[in-house]
């Protein structure tokens, strides 16, 4: 099971590497937001298949009133301002350069767990974030060409509206 595991986050990892190039490669001249659209289209039938599949399950939990606007909330910046900042900025940026922003992610997520989640970050915390754009600096050699800063912003803004409270921050 944990091997399973292991190759499921390793491919993962790899399919979300490759992603902002592939997307960055269809888009071309496109519009950003048929992109988007086609990209959240897919996902959503790939889940009502696995959903299909799977059958439903008694250990969801149901979704109260009360959980309606954080779910309103989470759905545009997730579902819709993400998709399109991102596929608008693959349209500004290399592919490469892209994935390497996409790590803003995880920086961002602490930053809100610490903001907004009131958790406290820790040495290492802070270290993981420091290493995480060191090293995409590293892996970009530096270089600044092909960048562009309104490419850079929505690449950043995609990555933003990602971040999330971590599980620990909301209880």
């Amino acid at each position: 099971m944990r091997r399973q595991g292991l190759i499921a986050g390793l491919l993962a990892a790899v399919l979300f590497g490759c992603s902002a190039p592939l997307i960055g490669a269809l888009v071309g001249d496109g519009s950003p937001l048929v992109a988007a659209g086609l990209l959240y289209g897919g996902a959503a039938l790939a889940l009502l298949l696995v959903r299909a599949v799977r059958g439903a399950s008694d250990r969801e939990t149901p979704v109260l009133r009360a959980d309606l606007p954080a779910l309103v909330a989470l759905t545009v910046l997730g579902g819709i301002v993400g998709p399109i900042a991102l596929v608008m900025g693959l349209a500004r940026l290399s592919g490469a350069s892209a994935s390497l922003l996409l790590n803003l992610e995880g920086v961002f997520t602490m930053a809100i767990a610490v903001l907004v989640g009131r958790e406290h970050l820790s040495g290492r915390g802070l270290a993981a974030a420091g290493l995480t754009l060191a090293g995409a600096l590293v892996l970009s050699e530096g270089s600044l060409e092909g960048v562009t800063l309104q490419g850079t912003l929505l690449i950043a803004v995609a990555t933003l509206a990602w971040g999330r409270i971590t599980p620990s921050a909301s209880a």
